[in-house]
């Protein structure tokens, strides 16, 4: 709907593989339209308060399960039984990413009650800006500005985020604020959380 050209573009390009399948993971039921016209004969989807009208199998969506299960229900709808036994979401952590998390809050001078937050993030899903899914990056200046008063900071992120934590950092007057972005792996940051008060994010 954003760029109709885009869309048609696309269309031409999906019908012309004369797919046998589809299964779509977003909610939104014209993604079941648009998998029809491209010529799709079995179209696998959410049915989210009556959208599904224009998918062949659909399993009703009411937020009433994690994500991972919707998922794989999807396969059973079109009569794969998935494993629900693989969907172990804990993320376990070696004595090396603790230990770079103790070393990173010594060098850092972080002592006591320490927040992290995530300002960025969100990710960018095609036709869409990551922003979308953000709090506002004045919001959580603000935010900022009245914890460092009493509290350490730590910005966390991936590289992409390195950038947006450093304007935030320009509005901070004091030293309680730390940029960790760009810098640890995502071991590296969970050991990181693991460590902080509270987190912050959207």
């Amino acid at each position: 709907r954003k760029n109709i050209f885009k869309a048609a573009s696309l269309r031409s390009r999906i019908t012309k593989e004369k797919f046998d399948v589809a299964f779509t993971l977003d909610k939104h039921g014209i993604f079941g339209l648009f998998m029809k016209l491209c010529n799709i004969p079995i179209r696998v989807g959410f049915d989210r308060n009556g959208s599904a009208r224009f998918y062949t199998h659909k399993i009703v969506y009411q937020q009433a399960q994690h994500e991972i299960i919707y998922y794989l229900s999807l396969l059973e709808s079109y009569g794969i039984k998935p494993d629900y036994k693989d969907t172990d979401m804990d993320l376990s952590l070696s004595k090396k990413d603790t230990a770079f998390a103790d070393s990173f809050f010594s060098q850092n001078k972080l002592t006591g009650k320490t927040i992290g937050m995530l300002v960025g993030g969100g990710g960018d899903n095609p036709g869409e800006s990551g922003s979308i899914r953000r709090w506002s990056t004045h919001r959580y200046i603000e935010l900022a500005q009245e914890l460092s008063k009493k509290y350490k900071i730590i910005l966390l992120g991936g590289p992409k985020d390195k950038e947006l934590n450093e304007d935030v950092m320009k509005y901070l007057k004091n030293a309680n604020i730390v940029n960790a972005a760009g810098n640890t792996s995502i071991s590296q940051s969970t050991a990181i959380m693991k460590k902080c008060a509270v987190i912050v994010t959207h």
